[in-house]
């Protein structure tokens, strides 16, 4: 022993082990947690909302938030991205696209295979017949409740 250090003390030093003083689950752990549970959360209602998916699709949101924040730029201090700390290199990115084309693309191809009627024939049908079955127009629902309840 030297000074007060153990041999494997130095020896754990030597092959890059330090001591962490922090116990887990501690305040001080908790508070990054919690940091990183809330952008999780936030990314995926973000993912959910802009797509218009209802809830039964959290999970996968959740994997894919997760999958798209190890591969973005979170460690500001080292400019580097959680995947490259872990792998010593950058993340293959390249099949990263924008969901949102591809249901465009699939949107206006539908719209292309459509029949042509327009909405304003289906609505002019639709309250024409509504017409024919009022008698009389200018009575008001009350007025029909009113009358049907004598």
């Amino acid at each position: 022993m030297q000074d007060g250090i153990s041999t494997s003390s130095m020896k754990r030093a030597s092959i890059g082990i330090t001591h962490n003083f922090l116990a887990p689950r501690t305040p001080q752990h908790n508070g990054v947690v919690k940091r990183k549970n809330i952008r999780i959360v936030e990314a995926t209602r973000t993912v959910l909302n802009a797509f218009g998916l209802p809830l039964t699709f959290w999970a996968e949101a959740v994997s894919a938030a997760c999958y798209t924040q190890s591969r973005s730029l979170v460690v500001k201090r080292l400019e580097k991205t959680p995947y490259q700390l872990l792998h010593n290199k950058g993340p293959n990115i390249k099949f990263f696209h924008v969901i949102q084309d591809k249901f465009n693309e699939e949107l206006k191809t539908r719209a292309e295979n459509l029949p042509n009627t327009t909405i304003t024939q289906d609505l002019e049908k639709l309250f024409n017949e509504w017409d024919e079955d009022e008698d009389d127009p200018d009575r008001t629902s009350a007025d029909a409740t009113r009358t049907s309840a004598k």
